[in-house]
């Protein structure tokens, strides 16, 4: 009984991991919509806003692993904000 627990216990903990690991951020394609967004946004004065949030998460939040994930969400809303924001002057 005690094998067949212990080895229940180690499949669960694998399906966790797995689980983690599909969350993780692939970070190499946050940085190539980082710079992307700075090329054609930069000199832009309407995505002034949206970039500086942006730069916030991007360099603060998502590096942060102790972070509060209740401050990277409130951010994250405040992003999705600015943009819906910015696309809505920028299609004008």
């Amino acid at each position: 009984m005690d094998e067949a627990r212990v080895e229940n216990d180690s499949n669960q903990e694998q399906r966790i991991e797995l689980e983690l690991e599909k969350l993780n951020v692939n970070r190499t394609i946050a940085v190539e919509c980082w710079y992307t967004l700075h090329m054609k946004l930069d000199n832009y004065a309407p995505a002034k806003n949206l970039l500086k949030q942006l730069d916030h998460i991007h360099n603060d939040l998502s590096m942060d692993k102790d972070g509060e994930r209740q401050e990277f969400q409130t951010a994250v809303d405040c992003l999705s904000r600015l943009t819906i924001d910015f696309c809505q002057l920028y299609t004008k």
